[in-house]
């Protein structure tokens, strides 16, 4: 949903009507769309992310850095304690790379926090609760 919502807004003029996404589960929540010069700089930065992926392991489980982001209401505490908690319910080849969660924190200090924080904070700073009303049927 989200890197679809950054490729369409980024096709758009400055001054248009942004869209938005819905995630719908458990619960439904709306992600707002950046201007399409802030999409168009995310979407660069994924790119640049990926270039560095395919040349070496980036210490970035998402479902481990949603935590960490409190993307979603994961759990109480401290953002790595949340990371921590998280780890142990990661894919295994996570594991094969990380072993523990330490191992990931430790193999580039600061990395991991950065990471998630450029990943999915712009997902967490435009995510809001919804429900359906009749006003979002017009």
């Amino acid at each position: 949903c989200w890197l679809r919502l950054l490729l369409a807004v980024a096709a758009l003029e400055e001054d248009a009507a942004l869209p938005y996404g819905l995630l719908i589960g458990k619960r439904c929540y709306r992600i707002a769309a950046p201007p399409p010069a802030v999409a168009r700089q995310l979407l660069s930065d994924l790119i640049e992310l990926r270039n560095h992926g395919l040349q070496q392991v980036l210490p970035l489980p998402l479902r481990t850095a949603a935590a960490h982001a409190d993307l979603l209401n994961w759990k109480s505490g401290p953002p790595i304690d949340r990371a921590r908690q998280a780890y142990l319910d990661e894919d295994a080849n996570w594991h094969y790379f990380f072993p523990r969660f330490n191992d990931l924190l430790d193999a580039w200090p600061g990395r991991f926090e950065e990471l998630s924080a450029r990943v999915v904070g712009p997902i967490n700073d435009r995510l809001e609760r919804w429900r359906p009303s009749g006003d979002d049927l017009a």
